[in-house]
């Protein structure tokens, strides 16, 4: 199933006709879009890598995280299964987690890189990470077109329904009971 799903994200060449070269077609568009946004920009300029690394590797360290147990939450699961797929693989690195990843790319590019950037190349890479920040999110926004975030959203709303139903009605109990018994 991962074979099929990565040979409908990528699995079609495509030519370019300006200049005979060719690159992956990726699905849906919006990833598409983001390709050849990335590869256009740094075709440009090649310091705006820096703004890609930095929101990318950002998002995908914290916000994999975040989603993960956000899951195993919603889901109740008790272990890593099924959402394994918001992990680094840190297998022969010395990184226990990707916040260590994090911590440890941005401290590089803060402080090491910084000392090797001119002060025109830091305001190109601080001009494109708005670009980049969109751009990720149109690609987290195709998400939520998919059955799987479907269902994930019906399934959180009804927990979450069902929690702000007992919420509801003990508050509703409580205030009853001051009413009641606070005139006594």
């Amino acid at each position: 199933e991962a074979k099929a799903l990565l040979d409908r994200r990528c699995g079609q060449e495509r030519s370019d006709k300006d200049n005979g070269n060719k690159s992956q077609l990726y699905d849906p568009p919006a990833l598409q879009e983001y390709v050849d946004r990335l590869e256009a920009s740094v075709a440009k300029n090649p310091v705006h890598l820096v703004a890609y690394l930095y929101t990318m590797y950002g998002a995908i360290t914290g916000g994999g995280a975040a989603i993960q147990k956000m899951v195993q939450r919603t889901f109740g699961l008790k272990t890593k299964e099924g959402v394994q797929i918001f992990e680094l693989d840190l297998k022969g690195t010395n990184f226990a987690s990707g916040k260590e990843v994090w911590k440890e790319l941005k401290r590089i590019l803060d402080e090491d890189a910084v000392d090797h950037l001119s002060e025109e190349e830091i305001q190109l890479i601080l001009q494109e990470a708005p670009t980049v920040f969109e751009g990720n999110n149109a690609l987290v926004a195709t998400v939520q077109k998919t059955r799987a975030f479907g269902k994930a959203t019906m399934d959180c709303t009804r927990r979450v329904g069902v929690s702000l139903a007992v919420a509801v009605a003990i508050f509703a109990a409580i205030m009853y009971y001051v009413q009641h018994y606070s005139r006594a």
